[in-house]
């Protein structure tokens, strides 16, 4: 591959790179399917993770419910190979709350609603998944209520996605910059050779 057919790739990787929506809205912040135990949670929710031999559990909740009510949403995956764990019977038991068995959405997603605790409240959960095999899981520290700042990404999440995204405009810009002056250089280099060549031709 010539210099010339090298740097087009490249810039039809950027482009292909900026254009995409996959890698732009994933910086932003988008699910795609249950989410890992680590990480950067999505900051419009409490997210709350724990995981055994067995199972990986994340559980994921408004600030506020709707009408006394709190739906959370349970995402139960196989610790081993991250697979999520379908069909399976999901029981929540949060400490002075409530105990209830969740409903499967969809492979891995299970639901539940709970009552709404108070603003400020706090309190240990257990998870119980019995499927291929049986486990408890425990969730430590379920926080209710709004979601204190981190001081680093805001609740909406807005301002934060909207930096990273510019970022990497910037930095897509900057390497396209850089492509086209390569290209510049090779072609003005290709024709000062051609030039060349045929001037010795001439002469010849």
């Amino acid at each position: 591959m010539n210099r010339i057919t090298a740097v087009r790739t490249l810039i039809a990787l950027l482009f292909a790179l900026v254009g995409s929506p996959t890698y732009v809205w994933a910086h932003g912040g988008e699910d795609h399917g249950p989410p890992p135990a680590t990480g950067a949670p999505d900051v419009s929710e409490h997210v709350v993770a724990a995981e055994t031999e067995l199972f990986t559990v994340v559980v994921k909740y408004a600030p506020r419910g709707v009408v006394g009510r709190l739906p959370l949403r349970i995402f139960v995956a196989d610790t081993a190979t991250s697979v999520p764990v379908s069909d399976a019977s999901v029981r929540l038991e949060i400490e002075g709350v409530a105990d209830v068995r969740a409903t499967a959405l969809e492979p891995g997603i299970y639901t539940a609603t709970i009552p709404e605790p108070r603003a400020g409240a706090h309190a240990d959960a257990v998870v119980t998944v019995e499927g291929s095999a049986v486990d408890l899981v425990t969730l430590e520290h379920l926080e209710f209520g709004p979601i204190a700042s981190a001081g680093t990404v805001p609740a909406s999440g807005g301002t934060a996605a909207k930096s990273g995204v510019t970022r990497i405009w910037w930095i897509a810009l900057a390497s396209l910059t850089a492509a086209l002056a390569l290209v510049t250089v090779a072609v003005v280099r290709r024709r000062r050779i051609r030039a060349a060549i045929t001037s010795g031709e001439a002469e010849g």
